[in-house]
């Protein structure tokens, strides 16, 4: 895609389809029928700036500086003056742990209290994410499931569903990663996915733009896929509706007139 110079907005990502279904698979991995997804959500234009911006300040924020070196000081010992400081020929120092000295503090090296954390706007954040999940949903790469939970709970049948629905598409897609989404209402189902070689399981409240670029294919269930909608169309009339309040006028205070000694 080619860039038109213009800076990364969040206003920028429009729609760009008249449909979207996403297939509707049982937990025996049998594709029962489609589930209609709003386009303002999964239909929405790629915007590769965008998602950069966003994917970048996610990675910065779960950084942590554990490099650290130790400054004069911390190193320990150099209390003492290793020498008078006149009479015997030699330079005068003042601490065998100065960063001169074999066994020194360190100068300008790294330091625990560096921050990496960046700042991106909720909207941008937003609108990056959906960009990702609609590519994935163009490419069909997103699956939902009808529900999540495994009988007993075992990791054999949770493996034979996901090799199932990743078998029936075009594409052989074994061995590719993958994250699964559910919900609450799904029950214990990370007992029975989590010990699955290139599967992820999250939460739908954590869903995040990192788990949707790392992961070539994405698995909702019914009830998680409910629950992003339903937040994601609130926040998109929210926006709507402050994009038509008129905004309020704001009085500019008269300039003083200042009377000249000749005026007077």
């Amino acid at each position: 895609m080619e860039y038109d110079g213009r800076a990364p907005c969040a206003h920028r990502a429009r729609p760009i389809s008249n449909g979207m279904k996403l297939p509707l698979y049982t937990i025996e991995g049998i594709q029962k029928g489609t589930v209609e997804v709003p386009d303002s959500l999964f239909g929405v234009k790629a915007h590769s700036d965008l998602v950069w911006q966003a994917a970048t300040t996610a990675m910065a924020n779960l950084r942590r500086p554990y490099a650290h070196a130790k400054d004069r000081s911390e190193v320990s010992g150099g209390g003492r003056k290793p020498w008078k400081q006149k009479g015997t020929g030699r330079a005068r120092h003042g601490s065998s742990r100065s960063p001169l000295w074999v066994g020194g503090g360190v100068t300008f090296g790294p330091r625990k209290e560096r921050v990496f954390a960046k700042n991106i706007n909720k909207k941008m954040a937003q609108r990056a994410l959906l960009a990702a999940l609609s590519s994935k949903a163009e490419n069909g790469d997103i699956y939902v499931a009808e529900t999540l939970e495994v009988n007993n709970k075992k990791t054999k049948e949770a493996a034979k569903f996901l090799q199932t629905i990743l078998h029936n598409t075009k594409n052989d897609k074994k061995g590719k990663r993958s994250i699964i989404w559910g919900s609450k209402q799904d029950g214990e189902f990370a007992r029975a996915f989590r010990n699955i070689e290139g599967a992820t399981v999250s939460r739908i409240e954590r869903i995040n733009i990192l788990d949707a670029l790392n992961h070539r294919y994405a698995i909702f269930s019914e009830h998680a896929l409910k629950e992003f909608v339903t937040v994601h169309t609130k926040s998109e009339v929210r926006e709507k509706k402050e994009e038509k309040s008129p905004q309020r006028n704001v009085r500019t205070p008269k300039r003083a007139k200042i009377k000249s000694e000749g005026n007077k």
